[in-house]
């Protein structure tokens, strides 16, 4: 199997079993996730989207609020990275390279309403809508 397509090039054919289930769950949608910390007021939200070639990128945003003797003050903030991804073994691998390949382990459940959570480094991530 093909496992590292440049941008614009044929994707490797789907993976069957495990492998395939995973990246058609991955790829299926893009995947959002958000924070909110009451003690700062700062909310985060990110979507990730996993690319059919191989490419995963992430765009983050960041609110931060902050009250004093001054007033108050808000901000905002946006970012972005771009990446590889794969599934090997069951298993989504993220490379920033294409040639390192760091195994993130996830954990998915389904939510009240059926549709998959997916638990990842510390976050959940939701289908985006």
């Amino acid at each position: 199997m093909k496992r590292d397509c440049a941008p614009g090039s044929t994707p490797a054919p789907p993976a069957n079993g495990v492998d395939g289930q995973l990246t058609g769950l991955l790829t299926g949608s893009a995947w959002c996730g958000f924070t909110y910390n009451k003690h700062t007021g700062t909310s985060s939200t990110e979507r990730v989207v996993f690319h059919g070639n191989g490419l995963v990128s992430r765009s983050t945003g960041t609110e931060t609020y902050n009250s004093g003797a001054a007033g108050s003050v808000a901000g905002q903030y946006a970012g972005g990275e771009q990446g590889r991804w794969r599934v090997a073994n069951g298993t989504l691998q993220l490379s920033e390279d294409g040639m390192n390949w760091v195994p993130l382990p996830l954990l998915i459940t389904r939510n009240s309403n059926g549709a998959p959570i997916i638990k990842a480094d510390g976050r959940e991530y939701m289908q985006c809508h």
